[in-house]
């Protein structure tokens, strides 16, 4: 993209973001998922987050919930046994549960509402700030969807995302990575391996390199669900080379039966 073009993507953002804070001002506070009342302008009592109820006693890599006999932030057998690239996880909500972010995933990722990226990423500034990480020198990757994806649904909801949480973090967004090829959906009926999958579906945009070298990297998703593409996604990137990939995404697909799988039993 060229100077003219990145000013006029930058100007289109500003446009957007000035009509919606007009809006917001004009209007009384309501949820910006269903339309309800909402004391804070975002979610009503219904829709808001819930705190997660297992929280500390989870994997220090992939976040996956870890059985009461293990202390908080160890490694879960599968982290163990295979160590992903990517070196952290944090996760807004388990999307798997009776949980109202789901709702919010759902509605921004099929639904047609992109106009809840902002909203969204309002939270995950509540959770990074909760986690008490620091990064540095960061900056922000989305993963990416497949164009075809991307002009069915209309736009790429990673992406979204990404440019949102940037401008509350004040950290820069750069989508440094492309799919080299579509894959089916992720445990998808007749689809391989999770691992399988993903396996060489994405690649380094070259001209953007320079821009996450050295970099600590917070690699954006919606989703999180076996690991398996933030784990692809991770190695390309430290392929550059960066000092770490954390992975800050909405949902973290695996509740309580994910804590059965720590003994390794099927």
């Amino acid at each position: 993209m060229g100077a003219w073009g990145a000013g006029y993507s930058v100007l289109k953002r500003g446009g957007r973001r000035v009509l919606e804070e007009f809006g917001e001002a004009l209007y009384p506070p309501l949820c910006r998922l269903c339309g309800r009342e909402s004391s804070d302008a975002i979610a009503c009592d219904a829709h808001r987050p819930k705190p997660r109820g297992d929280e500390g006693r989870r994997c220090g890599v992939c976040d996956r919930p870890l059985p009461e006999a293990l202390p908080g932030g160890t490694k879960c057998w599968q982290c163990r046994r295979t160590s992903p690239a990517f070196d952290w996880v944090e996760a807004l909500a388990d999307y798997r549960a009776e949980d109202p972010v789901r709702d919010w995933i759902l509605a921004f990722k099929h639904g047609g509402r992109r106009d809840l990226a902002r909203p969204l990423a309002a939270y995950l500034v509540e959770l990074w700030e909760r986690s008490g990480r620091e990064v540095e020198n960061g900056c922000l990757v989305p993963v990416p969807l497949h164009p075809l994806r991307r002009w069915e649904r209309g736009y790429d909801q990673a992406r979204e995302l990404a440019e949102a949480l940037g401008e509350q973090l004040s950290l820069p967004c750069v989508p440094a990575l492309k799919r080299a090829r579509d894959t089916p959906t992720q445990g998808a009926p007749g689809s391989r391996s999770r691992h399988a999958n993903v396996r060489d579906a994405f690649a380094l945009r070259a001209s953007r390199a320079s821009r996450i070298e050295g970099r600590s990297i917070l690699l954006i998703d919606d989703v999180l669900t076996s690991g398996a593409t933030a784990d692809a996604c991770a190695r390309v990137l430290k392929g550059v080379p960066v000092q770490e990939v954390g992975v800050l995404c909405l949902g973290r697909a695996g509740g309580a039966a994910y804590a059965h799988e720590q003994t390794g039993e099927s």
